[in-house]
């Protein structure tokens, strides 16, 4: 296995195992809010699915900036060159460029 496979693998095996753990995490807090705060079951219901929800959003939020910074540090900026016609732009890699018509 490449090295920058590896860091993927490691990268993605620590989003799953965070993952789990903030879902659980979420569940547990909803359930004990739910069982709290209200009586009916749709309330509850959805009290519990609001708090899966958030650890899976703070879940994929963390993973997203792991791989952006991953990518970041395994890509060395060098230059590309965008071509739309007989407009030619050389840019860096980090950059964004935007073509009108």
């Amino acid at each position: 296995m490449v090295a920058s496979e590896h860091k993927i693998s490691e990268q993605w095996d620590e989003a799953i195992e965070t993952g789990i753990k903030r879902m659980a995490y979420g569940l547990a807090g909803g359930a004990v809010a739910a069982l709290v705060l209200f009586r009916g079951g749709a309330s509850r219901a959805t009290t519990i699915g609001f708090g899966a929800g958030v650890g899976f959003g703070s879940t994929y939020a963390d993973t997203k900036r792991a791989f952006e910074q991953l990518s970041a540090t395994s890509a060395a900026p060098t230059s590309a060159t965008k071509s739309q016609g007989a407009n030619t732009t050389a840019v860096a890699a980090d950059e964004v460029v935007v073509v009108k018509e």
